[in-house]
């Protein structure tokens, strides 16, 4: 029997936060998604953390009652041939809830992959930890161990990998494997666990910065059944000796020796190629085939350098950096050039990277090289004729910056040089003010705001104006702690009152849910059917003489137009709400099957009112009987 919206234990909620809220602080004020963690003070930490928040606001979801947490937005992160990503920020309760959610899955979760499988996913839930580095680092490592046991390599990417999975087939999968030896996650769990991963990722499968579960449910869950198809063929390929899988998040490397009997070694890469699209084509996704690649395995270094996971920095020794700060100079003085003429593209960007930064005879990517400069604390000190050139560079054409806002304004702040960054803020106010706002100016934005702890009000004014949900989002997570937001007497007691009961939660989860796909009748239907529940919460607390049965709320009671206007009777016009809103749900096809609504000119404008009605009959309510 279930008894929490979320089917989240406390001890799932703690180890989440232990996770998330005790992370390095550097590490939460480098990263959006994670920022608001930063605000919190020790005390605030341990409240989150404490059963009797769990208890009050996560176990039946009653958090969702406070429309501060109800923020999902669009996050601005850049791919490395500078197009957005999709992926979406979450408030810091949702956030942690949807980590919660993969936990549990986690927990009855069984990967049946062949040992000869390895697989790795951005953080590890079994070792508590939520960052990608160490698992990527285990990757690396596994794929050096195994290397030269092989002749060969296979390397392929998925397109657009977490945008393209279905969540139907996500959750059959989840359905399937863990109510295979016991009943574990009942219909309504898989439900709300669906609508809430798509509520989270508006509409599609949510990936937000450094989601452990969005990782583990993608990799361990999604493509298992793809791994094991895959491994088959492979086993009963006769052109293949031998092989091993290892895999991370949608990057599989398949390891593998040829038959003797094999005379074509690129047919056979075809073969297996096509037979990889094969299996992933009913499941919604298709191989990058500009990143797959076919190569002897002494090779195999040269391409982990070159798709080395973007943000993982190693610490460089100080004599490594003395040889890589003359290429970074190279590379400085090559964009300065090309920028005062007005000529640095993107393609010109990347080509200069490339060139200056890729050092030969070196284990360092050039995403390391420029990371360990990016984000050493006193590189300038170190090396003060790189700063020098970082002003020359910032004091010409800041468009560039749109190539890669996130390291270029860590390295713009560093500079400290007021001159340059009144310059920047000048450029975006314009920009705003003028209306040639662009989604790469936001991306600027939010890394300048993230450098500067958010303290820039015009700043964030302006991108008001051209993201309200974003900027909704810094307001109520970044700028102050969410813990100290102002807070409604009677919001309160109203989650009190629902966190008693997760079915009332369930019922004003699936009208949030459906309000915010604009299914105006389901999302009417769901809010009539609270209402109604709720008004039985109320009876019981306020020791209505028809609100208890055997010591509960009489939830039978209050579902009759006539009972619900005896109870709100006194409130202005609560009859004739009472009485519309009735008939609008006696006649709604979701409700009834008269589905006399078919027939009748029904528009959103009109159940939104309705609901917006229901709403004030309970404030008013409980503000007259001061039930807060």
């Amino acid at each position: 029997m279930d008894t929490s919206l979320f089917g989240i234990t406390y001890e799932t909620w703690s180890q989440i936060c232990q996770m998330y809220l005790y992370i390095s602080a550097n590490s939460q004020k480098n990263h959006l998604q994670l920022f608001p963690f930063s605000r919190l003070s020790k005390e605030e930490k341990e409240l989150v953390k404490s059963e009797d928040f769990y208890n009050l606001y996560i176990k039946n979801g009653s958090f969702l009652l406070k429309k501060e947490n109800h923020i999902v937005t669009d996050d601005f992160i850049l791919k490395s041939d500078n197009s957005f990503r999709y992926a979406t920020l979450l408030s810091p309760l949702l956030y942690l809830v949807q980590q919660a959610i993969g936990k549990e899955i986690w927990n009855k979760y069984v990967d049946e992959r062949p040992q000869v499988i390895e697989v790795f996913y951005a953080g590890d839930y079994e070792k508590s930890q939520p960052l990608y580095k160490k698992q990527y680092d285990n990757f690396c490592k596994t794929l050096n161990i195994y290397k030269d046991e092989f002749d060969f390599f296979i390397k392929t990417d998925i397109s657009d990998f977490f945008s393209n999975i279905n969540l139907d087939k996500l959750i059959s999968v989840i359905d399937k494997k863990c109510n295979a030896q016991a009943n574990v996650f009942s219909q309504p769990v898989l439900q709300v666990y669906k609508e809430f991963i798509s509520y989270c990722g508006k509409g599609r499968f949510a990936c937000t910065e450094n989601s452990i579960a969005a990782s583990f449910l993608s990799t361990i869950v999604y493509l298992e059944e793809i791994d094991k198809n895959l491994y088959e063929y492979l086993l009963n390929n006769k052109n293949i000796s031998c092989f091993q899988m290892i895999r991370y998040v949608d990057d599989l490397y398949i390891l593998c020796s040829f038959s003797y009997s094999c005379d074509n070694y690129n047919s056979a890469f075809r073969e297996i190629f096509e037979y990889y699209s094969s299996i992933l084509k009913p499941y919604n996704l298709s191989i990058n085939s500009k990143k797959s690649v076919f190569k002897e395995v002494k090779y195999l270094n040269e391409d982990l350098k070159q798709s080395l996971y973007d943000e993982r920095v190693n610490n460089i020794p100080f004599e490594v950096l003395q040889i890589f700060a003359n290429n970074l100079e190279t590379f400085l003085d090559n964009l300065i050039e090309i920028n005062l003429g007005y000529e640095l593209t993107f393609e010109t960007y990347n080509k200069i990277y490339e060139e200056c930064l890729k050092i030969e005879d070196f284990e360092y990517s050039p995403i390391e090289i420029f990371n360990q400069f990016t984000y050493d604390d006193d590189f300038l000190e170190k090396f003060p004729n790189l700063k020098e050139k970082l002003v020359q560079l910032f004091s010409g054409d800041l468009r560039f910056l749109a190539f890669d806002p996130k390291r270029f304004i860590v390295l713009l702040l560093k500079t400290k040089d007021e001159k340059i960054i009144k310059k920047l803020l000048r450029i975006l106010l314009d920009k705003g003010y003028n209306k040639e706002w662009t989604f790469y100016d936001s991306a600027i934005a939010i890394n300048y705001l993230l450098g500067r702890s958010f303290i820039h009000h015009d700043l964030i004014d302006v991108l008001k104006e051209n993201n309200t949900n974003l900027t909704s989002y810094i307001n109520t997570c970044c700028t102050t702690s969410f813990c100290q937001l102002p807070k409604n007497p009677i919001t309160e007691k109203i989650c009190s009152l629902v966190s008693s009961d997760w079915k009332t939660a369930f019922l004003y989860f699936m009208y949030c849910i459906e309000r915010e796909k604009c299914n105006y009748l389901s999302a009417y239907a769901y809010f009539k059917n609270f209402f109604d529940r709720f008004t039985a919460l109320l009876a019981y607390e306020t020791n209505y003489k028809r609100g208890r049965i055997n010591g509960k709320p009489n939830f039978n009671n209050f579902y009759e137009e006539n009972k619900i206007k005896k109870f709100y009777e006194g409130i202005q016009d609560s009859d004739t709400i009472i009485h519309d809103a009735h008939q609008l749900r006696n006649h709604n096809p979701i409700n009834h099957a008269s589905a006399e609504l078919i027939d009748i000119n029904i528009y959103s404008i009109e159940l939104v009112d309705i609901i917006k009605k229901l709403h004030y009959l309970i404030s008013e309510y409980m503000k007259v009987n001061k039930v807060y």
